[in-house]
């Protein structure tokens, strides 16, 4: 997808083009009022051509001549890896790089014929018991599912590996069990009330317009944090009344249906702020995404709403649809999910609408 930025210069403001499309190197140019009668016209219009012919297969690229990589070590393949293959397999790959390090550290000196499923194992054990510098939700050490994600990480790299440069005849992470889920003492029952939703739209939308867009999407979709953040103009299709979801875990990509007014509050961020390419939740003044987590936490706080955070506007949206007669087939298609589990967890009735659902079920038998 195609990223256009503005760049000052002495020049006056340039227009930075940044191109990713799958299998293709990134596409970097920008364009000067120096060279360029109308730069941002000839910046969108270069974008636009150059994204097309990628996604249609015609786009040809200069191939560069890449000396073959010599591999000593783990921590040779590791850096290979994150240097030439990550940034184009992965969507956030830089989320990544953490564990990269991780194990670069614990086992980036040995040979490749020296790693097996023994150490691998030891790894694993390390990863439980160790302590981490920052508490995350109260506890010291890491999860199952991120203890998972390191070995599925690097099973990954060990993968790569036997593929590109036969390193291994077979991949001694699959000896390895992953840990199994962390059990769960009580779930989470935390939603807004309907006077409390009107109040915290309101507010956002007193603080920023733009971030008030954001709230109301994440409200409406339930979609986790990163995935409202990450929307492109390209992900609204307003024909259709459509905005496409990239729900990662389950790797589904789902059309979300949306009403003609959550869209048109859309449309009107995409014209005042002349975002008609690229992410709606850019800040150019640092070329990185705005922190709206830490805006949405600041403002349930200055609204002394208690025990909510944004994650639980997915519990949210779960629950209203759910009072408002969605189906539990509806539901896993609407949030992506892939388990009936999901909807106990996330989707909760109100002891007010169970009472009301009773007694017009219980006029059947009366």
């Amino acid at each position: 997808m195609a990223n256009i930025r503005e760049v000052k210069n002495k020049y006056g403001v340039s227009y930075k083009v940044e191109i990713r499309v799958k299998e293709y190197q990134p596409k970097v140019k920008t364009f000067s009022p120096k060279e360029y009668e109308n730069p941002k016209r000839e910046a969108k219009l270069w974008a636009s051509e150059i994204e097309t012919a990628m996604k249609r297969g015609s786009y040809v690229e200069e191939v560069p001549v890449i000396q073959h990589a010599e591999i000593k070590t783990v921590g040779d393949l590791i850096e290979y890896f994150r240097e030439n293959e990550g940034p184009h397999r992965y969507q956030h790959y830089d989320k990544y790089q953490f564990i990269y390090d991780w194990w670069v550290d614990k086992i980036g000196k040995l040979k490749p014929n020296e790693l097996t499923p023994r150490i691998l194992s030891n790894c694993k054990y390390v990863l439980a018991n160790e302590k981490m510098p920052k508490s995350n939700k109260g506890n010291t050490t890491r999860s199952s599912s991120s203890i998972n994600k390191y070995l599925f990480s690097m099973s990954a790299i060990i993968e790569f590996g036997i593929d590109e440069f036969n390193l291994w005849e077979y991949n001694p992470m699959s000896r390895v069990k992953k840990r199994k889920k962390d059990k769960q003492t009580s779930l989470r029952v935390r939603y807004l009330e309907e006077d409390e939703i009107q109040l915290v739209k309101e507010a956002a939308k007193k603080k920023d317009f733009r971030f008030y867009v954001f709230v109301l999407l994440a409200m409406v979709t339930g979609a986790r944090y990163s995935i409202v953040l990450h929307l492109n103009r390209k992900d609204f299709n307003f024909k259709k009344q459509e905005v496409y979801l990239l729900y990662n875990k389950a790797r589904n990509n789902i059309g979300f249906p949306l009403k003609k007014e959550v869209l048109e509050v859309v449309r009107e961020l995409i014209e005042t702020e002349d975002l008609y390419q690229g992410y709606l939740f850019w800040d150019m003044k640092i070329n990185n995404f705005y922190n709206y987590k830490g805006w949405f936490e600041s403002l349930i706080k200055e609204l002394k709403i208690e025990d909510f955070r944004f994650h639980d506007l997915r519990h949210n949206a779960a629950t209203y649809y759910l009072m408002n007669g969605a189906s539990e087939t509806a539901l896993m298609e609407l949030f992506g999910w892939t388990s009936r589990e999901m909807i106990k967890r996330y989707a909760h009735l109100t002891k007010g609408h169970l009472k009301d659902l009773v007694e017009k079920t219980s006029n059947v038998f009366i």
